[in-house]
Formats: structure tokens, sequence, C-alpha cells
């Protein structure tokens, strides 16, 4: 199946996307699809090299593979988490609705409350929003916040979990073997998430993605079909 096929299939499968429909489609990629899909990516330089060109390591310290962006109807998209223990310093949102599966490992979802503060706290929240092509994304300052976890959220692999737009979370990571997840989002209509860290963030510039290569991208995913 390659890229132009996919995405005739996903549209088709989230003509309504719903949380029904994308663990549906989860569980097709998770039992042959995306096996299938990795195969023919290796096999087809273009379509590599169109996926690799919006695909980047994400400042949360992932590896982000876009393999459909269709924002802001739909992404498909894998997250490749580094072999060692992992602790997400930022806190966060999305405005999207979030279906994800775990391939190989796993890790956890730490849920956050927040509480805005008149006075100065250990954290701080601020906007993120995203340019118009999702290529990069700007900071801005929002509030001082006091913090309170509220669950934890274990994601092991095969099991379809939930993650609703404007809830509040980081990842954590306990061990040190590989993680690697499968993530469909739902459809939206606002470019602004929302991020809290004890950081200080420059609010000054655009920061933008920087897309890893096709050599790099095709050696990442021979490793993941060699653990998955």
């Amino acid at each position: 199946m390659d890229l132009t096929e996919l995405k005739r299939f996903v549209d088709d499968k989230l003509a309504v996307n719903s949380t029904e429909n994308r663990w549906s489609l989860l569980h097709t990629f998770y039992s042959h699809l995306l096996k299938e899909l990795i195969y023919s990516l290796l096999s087809n330089q273009a379509d590599l090299e169109e996926v690799a060109s919006r695909s980047y390591f994400h400042k949360n310290g992932f590896l982000k593979i876009l393999l459909l962006d269709q924002r802001p109807k739909y992404s498909v998209r894998l997250h490749i988490w580094p072999s060692s223990t992992f602790n997400d310093t930022h806190i966060h949102d999305h405005p999207w609705e979030m279906s994800t599966m775990v391939l190989k490992g796993e890790y956890s979802w730490h849920i956050f409350k927040l509480r805005n503060s008149n006075q100065p706290t250990n954290y701080s929240a601020y906007q993120c929003k995203y340019l118009d092509d999702y290529s990069g994304h700007s900071f801005s300052f929002d509030s001082n916040v006091r913090v309170q976890q509220e669950k934890t959220i274990d994601l092991k692999a095969g099991l379809p979990v939930e993650l609703s737009s404007g809830e509040y979370h980081k990842v954590v990571k306990s061990n040190v073997l590989p993680a690697d997840s499968i993530v469909i989002t739902g459809g939206s209509e606002c470019f602004i998430a929302k991020v809290v860290t004890s950081e200080n963030l420059s609010c000054r510039e655009k920061l933008l993605n920087k897309p890893v290569t096709y050599e790099f991208l095709k050696e990442r995913l021979h490793s993941l079909i060699g653990r998955y």
C-alpha cells in the first residue's frame, strides 16, 4: 500500500472521525497494515522522502514520523521513544483528541489538573500556537499555574487508549527498553495548545520543525520492523 492508497483508505475509515473509528483503525494497523505500509515505504523512495520531509524529533523527546498529516481533519503518525528512562519536562495538552496504541514496549501518561495563580509558582503556562501548515510553532506566556497530578494511565502493546483534547499530560517511561506507538488524531478547529513547564521558554521567535533525512528514516523504520 503506497501513500496515495493509504490516504484513500484512511479518508474512508475516518469519514466520521470518532473514537470508535480511530480505535478500529488502530487495530487494523496493529494486526497487519503497519507492517505492509513500512515494507512499502522501504521499497518506494519517493514515498519515504515525502514522509521524511514532515517527520522530526519532537522537543518532548521522541521521533515523530508523520505517515499522513491531514490536520485539522486527522493525522496518522508513529512515536518512537528513546531506549532509556524518560520523564517529560513539559506538561501539555492538545487541541484534538488522540487515540494511541503501543506497538512495542510500555510507558505511562501522567494526567494533571492546573490551577491559575496570581503569585509566582514553580510552573508557567505558555500558549503554543501552531503555524498554519503545522511546520512549527511559537510560544507566548499565559500565566503562573499550580500543578496537581490526578491519575496515571499505563500504555501497553495492543491496547488502545484515548486522550481527550485539553487533557494535560506528560510521558514517563521507567524502563530502558525501546517503546513505539501509533497515534491517530481527531479533528480540530483550533491551532493553539498549552505547555506547562518549570523552564523559561523563548517567546521571541518561530520554532520550525527540522525534518529528518531520507537515509535516517529508512534506518529507523528498518529498526522498527525488527522490533515489531
